[in-house]
Formats: structure tokens, sequence, C-alpha cells
């Protein structure tokens, strides 16, 4: 976002990034203001992390400052909006200016363009851009007609075939569930026994969700459709966090570190503590035999 002279008042042109945060408040908003919930959220989607005390938070306050753009225009347009059966029209009327780049826009003051061509930048679009707005207003397992009048839009102007959207919306519903009983389980008092095959079946129950996305392509490699986008992956990762393909590949900062730098899951835990009493026992009984190899090799 950059703030442009204008006869002498400011004009917003909004970034690649921004215009997808902005589909992504108007997904948000388009039936009732977003509360706190959906806001924490928004602010997941566009890479706005909890600040931690003595970190530096120069990123993050330009993304605030982004987000608070954003919500105050939206707001403004969408309050100039009538309340009547065009409502959701003139909403994705708005919605592709945003993607086309069109500066004949209702929010802000236009769009950035083109280092050599000076031309509209178009906002490329994937079904993993759809993929992440129903994670994002999917709330108690359901949404708007509005909001599936808005998806199925995006769909065709994106050209993705509208089918795709039931197995995204089930794929998402599925992964909230898995992770919900593997919150469950974390936070219960089930026995080992009973956790260890538990949460081996959430995991093969998630790794077929996954295995069905990724027929569509839906993976953490979120920059095949932009090269500067990273906002899917941010938010996919807060939502999954247990999904192997969503740990970033540099996490890590060399391969000594890389065992002690893992964040370890509940089943890894459990696994971790089942070898180490196995190991433990098997050395009590090879001790005997041990202390006798060693006085036969010494002579006794």
């Amino acid at each position: 976002m950059e703030l442009q002279d204008n006869d002498g008042s400011p004009n917003i042109v909004w970034d690649i990034d921004d215009r997808y945060a902005i589909i992504a408040f108007l997904l948000m908003s388009v039936d009732k203001k977003p509360d706190t919930m959906s806001m924490k959220k928004l602010d997941t989607f566009m890479g706005i992390a909890p600040v931690e005390k003595g970190s530096d938070t120069e990123e993050n306050d330009k993304l605030q400052a982004v987000r608070n753009a954003v919500v105050r225009e939206c707001g403004v347009f969408l309050d100039s909006l009538d309340r009547n059966d065009s409502y959701c029209d003139s909403l994705m009327d708005e919605i592709d200016c945003i993607i086309d780049g069109d500066d004949n826009c209702g929010i802000g003051g236009g769009h950035s363009v083109g280092l050599l061509d000076d031309e509209p930048i178009k906002l490329p679009g994937g079904v993993h851009f759809l993929f992440d707005y129903i994670g994002l207003i999917l709330n108690e397992g359901s949404y708007s007609e509005n909001q599936k009048r808005i998806l199925r839009h995006l769909a065709r102007k994106w050209k993705i075939n509208t089918s795709a959207l039931p197995v995204l919306e089930s794929s998402v519903k599925s992964l909230n569930e898995i992770n919900e009983k593997r919150t469950g389980i974390s936070d219960s008092d089930m026995p080992y026994r009973e956790a260890v095959p538990a949460l081996s079946d959430l995991e093969k129950e998630e790794q077929a969700v996954w295995g069905k996305l990724k027929e569509f392509g839906i993976t953490n490699e979120r920059a095949i459709d932009a090269e500067n986008y990273n906002i899917g992956k941010n938010f996919a990762k807060a939502l999954f966090p247990f999904h192997p393909l969503l740990k970033d590949k540099n996490d890590c900062k060399d391969e000594d570190d890389e065992e002690d730098a893992k964040e370890y899951t509940l089943s890894d835990k459990i696994g971790d503590t089942i070898v180490d009493g196995i190991m433990k026992v098997g050395d009590l009984i090879c001790a005997p035999f041990e202390w006798m190899t060693e006085k036969i090799i010494h002579g006794m």
C-alpha cells in the first residue's frame, strides 16, 4: 500500500497482497460486521503475528497499517451500498475491479501497475486461494448464501471449475474436525496405549484429506500463481499446524540443529516415550549378559 497525492488529498494505491486482503474482508463482511474472532483470523491471513516483548515490530506495524486501511476503506464502500437485491452484485462488481486492477474502483484510489509496461497488474488466482477463503469464512461448519455466491464468482473469474468448491468445503470441515479431535486428545488424560492408535487414526484421516487436496494442486508452494504471494501459506499453516507439508523448509538454521528445532506433536512425544521405555528395559535385560561377556573377554 502506498499513498499518492491526488490534488492535495491522499490516494491509496493497493499492492498485490493488499488486494487479496480486501477480497477476504469483503467475504467476511458481506452479511454483517466481522466479530473479534474473524478479525483475528484476518490478522493471521495477512501474516500479522502476535508481538513478543523485545521483538522487531516494523514489519508488523506496516501490515497493521494496511489492515486498518483495508477495514476503513471497505467499511466506507459497504456503507455506500443499498441493501437491496443488487447489493451482492455491486460487491462482486467491485471484486472484479480488484482482480482486474481497474482504477475505476470504489475502495481506495487504485491498484499497483507493472514496472515495465505501466499496465494494471491482474490479480493471479488459483484453487488454493478459494481453499484459503473458505477456511477464513467457515464458521461453525457453514457460511452464507452471499458468501457462496462470491466464491462461485471468484471461481469463474479465475477460471476454476465450480465443482471444486464442495470438495474444498468438505476438506476444510474435515481438517478442522481432525484438529479439534487431536487437541482434545492432547488435553486429555487418555492413557498412552489408547492415545497412540487414536492419533494414528487421525493422522491417516488427515493424510487422506490432503491427498484429495493434492489432486487440485493445493500444497505449501504458494508461489505457483503469484510470485510474491505468501498470505495463503501463513493462513493455512495457522489453521492446520500439524500438516507436515505446511512446515517451512527454512525453519531450521542448519542440519545439526534440525532435530532440536522440530516441533513435536503429542504423537511424537508418546512414541519417543515408548521407545525410550523399551530401550531402558532392553538395557536392564542385557546388562547381566554384557557383564558376563566382559568377564570372559578379560579372563574372568
